[in-house]
């Protein structure tokens, strides 16, 4: 599935609530998709989901205008730094642009 078919199919299983956020339970029950939400924020857990293969999809704090929290993609880590995609960003971040802090983190898997 490329990105335009998931987000397709995602809207069609009802995943996206009327502002456009993600509702993570309705995603885990579809058959296929597995979302993890794990209880402790660590360098651990990331880096485990890493070696699973898994991207994990962690909650940090953006500073613009107005401070609030905002999903990004970890896709690697690099010189002891972790790289991100930012849906907000035309361009690879890094973790230390967000000043390192992970409020949650979660990892999706499909087998289907």
């Amino acid at each position: 599935m490329n990105p335009q078919e998931l987000n397709s199919y995602l809207t069609e299983h009802g995943v996206f609530d009327d502002e456009g956020n993600l509702q993570w339970g309705i995603l885990d029950a579809i058959e296929g998709f597995h979302a993890e939400v794990f209880n402790e924020v660590s360098s651990d857990i990331i880096d485990k989901c890493l070696a699973e293969g898994k991207l994990p999809i962690i909650k940090v704090h953006q500073n613009n205008l107005v401070s609030y929290h905002h999903f990004i993609l970890v896709i690697g880590a690099e010189d002891g730094e972790y790289i991100c995609m930012d849906p907000l960003q035309d361009h690879l971040t890094k973790l230390s642009e967000y000043n390192n802090k992970v409020f949650s983190i979660r990892c999706v898997s499909y087998n289907g």
